[in-house]
């Protein structure tokens, strides 16, 4: 599997791979009901000053998996997307492990994440990832330091009534996280080489 970052010119490939998810995939991309003509719209409107989108492609170059970054601020915005037959492969956590990384090489404080309550597989790749649930007054704690929320996290999560979205949120601070920009800001490359390949390179370092 191969993890690179979309440009303009394959807004096909993301409607595309959009346009294939049914119904059910549909509401869970993108937490309502999503005509083809819906996803369309959206996919024509994206910005791409304004987002970045990264897939990861099969051995055969076919996209099996989004994530978006959605710019607000200080906060990356996150939405993921992974074909049904490549579920519980590692499709979705790689994309995100590669996005949170993309995030802080941005300048980002923090990321988000909504999905809808019976996301199970969302929400299970969330707290994985080290993000908690929003609290009833809005606010999130923890950060992105640990691998798994707290106990107290997962249970208050899984107390919720199945109804509606979650956010999911985490500050992207560590000591990790400074040795990983540390190594980003210290390895050469050609300046004809793009960031996805120097990106690459240091999470093959830092897995070692």
């Amino acid at each position: 599997m191969n993890i690179r970052e979309l440009v303009e010119a394959e807004r096909g490939k993301v409607s595309a791979f959009l346009l294939a998810l049914d119904e059910h995939d549909r509401h869970w991309r993108f937490c309502r009901s999503m005509t083809d003509d819906a996803i369309r719209s959206y996919v024509e409107r994206m910005n791409w000053d304004e987002i970045v989108v990264l897939g990861a492609f099969d051995h055969e170059a076919n996209v099996v998996g989004l994530i978006e970054l959605c710019d607000l601020g200080d906060t990356a915005e996150l939405a993921v997307a992974v074909a049904p037959d490549q579920r519980r492969a590692g499709v979705g956590r790689a994309l995100m492990e590669r996005a949170l990384l993309k995030a802080k090489v941005l300048g980002k404080e923090r990321v988000s994440l909504s999905c809808v309550a019976d996301n199970q597989p969302m929400r299970r790749l969330a707290r994985r990832m080290g993000l908690t649930a929003r609290t009833e007054a809005g606010e999130a704690t923890g950060s992105l330091e640990a691998e798994t929320a707290l106990a107290s996290d997962v249970v208050a999560d899984a107390t919720r009534e199945l109804v509606g979205t979650i956010t999911y949120a985490g500050a992207l601070y560590s000591r990790t996280w400074e040795n990983i920009l540390q190594r980003l800001l210290s390895t050469p490359w050609s300046m004809t080489d793009d960031t996805d390949h120097a990106l690459s390179t240091l999470e093959t370092e830092s897995d070692a």
